[in-house]
């Protein structure tokens, strides 16, 4: 308790509040002038900037905004906003927040569009397909504006990229053109791959990655029954499309049967009918495709 009278206890403390209201006023803070617009234009970069005065120092920075686009860096006081490279129009809003050393917190909000412009190239399709131990990729453009050349990139995540291929791109067109490149080295797990295309002035563009899942045996052969004693029947499973041989040969190294099959789809099924006019043992089914034995498997004839 306090001594005093009761009048006076209560001019103390309002005397006291009145100094804390005060202290407080002189250590809140606020934003002083900024330099962000309202209108920005797609793919060009944009300087921004904040000031505030009071609080208490350091001070923390954070930039965000519901368009697309980057911030570098995103939290200082003064940053590079480049909204991404599209042809269509969009708005949104840009967002800063600073926080001082005793968490008080401050934000502006405002209201943002970015102009749309022409892209350099326009992307009519972009695929990739496995064959056999590579992936092979294909793309097509409408149209190309100051377009450079194109990088074929590959990650295991989708998130860390390295470079594979570049493909010199066609300057400026405006006829369907198309692209395509193999990765000889691709993984047989889940890969993934982005194109990207870079124009003369060295500004590169990246477009949406794909993915290719996981292949099995590249091509396999099975025969049932087995052993055999007349007839045969041979699965052959291949990605590859073509012609291709099958060949039975004998332990003693020698060929005693060879059928061309058409590869068409995953699994061709080809009746071999000729077994019973070979003598009972052991042999090798062999898969030929382009001079290259590509599968194998035992098929025992029956005595």
């Amino acid at each position: 308790t306090g001594s005093g009278s009761a009048e006076e206890q209560i001019a103390a403390q309002r005397a006291f509040f009145n100094y804390c209201l005060i202290v407080g006023r002189k250590k809140q803070f606020n934003l002083v002038s900024t330099s962000i617009t309202g209108t920005y234009t797609a793919g060009t970069p944009a300087n921004l900037s904040i000031n505030v005065t009071g609080g208490t120092p350091p001070y923390q920075y954070s930039w965000t905004s519901t368009l697309a686009g980057t911030f570098n860096p995103a939290n200082t006081a003064s940053t590079t906003f480049t909204p991404a490279q599209m042809s269509t129009n969009q708005s949104g809003t840009i967002t800063v927040t600073v926080t001082d050393a005793c968490n008080r917190v401050i934000t502006q909000i405002i209201n943002a569009s970015s102009i749309g412009t022409s892209l350099p190239v326009r992307l009519l399709d972009f695929e990739a397909v496995r064959n056999a131990d590579r992936v092979v990729l294909n793309w097509s453009t409408a149209t190309e504006v100051n377009n450079d050349y194109f990088t074929i990139s590959r990650s295991g995540d989708g998130h860390l990229f390295t470079p594979v291929a570049v493909l010199d791109g066609a300057g400026n067109s405006t006829q369907i053109r198309e692209y395509s490149v193999a990765d000889l080295q691709a993984p047989q797990s889940d890969v993934y791959y982005r194109l990207s295309q870079t124009d003369f002035d060295g500004n590169t563009e990246h477009f949406h990655p794909i993915v290719v899942k996981a292949s099995g045996p590249a091509h396999s052969l099975s025969v049932f029954p087995n052993p055999v004693s007349r007839q045969a029947n041979v699965l052959v499973k291949s990605h590859l499309q073509g012609v291709a041989y099958i060949e039975l040969w004998n332990t003693n190294g020698r060929r005693v049967l060879s059928r061309p099959v058409v590869l068409n789809t995953d699994a061709e099924q080809i009746l071999l009918d000729e077994i019973d006019q070979i003598p009972a043992g052991k042999y090798i089914l062999r898969l030929s495709f382009e001079g290259e034995y590509i599968a194998n498997t035992v098929l025992l004839k029956a005595f």
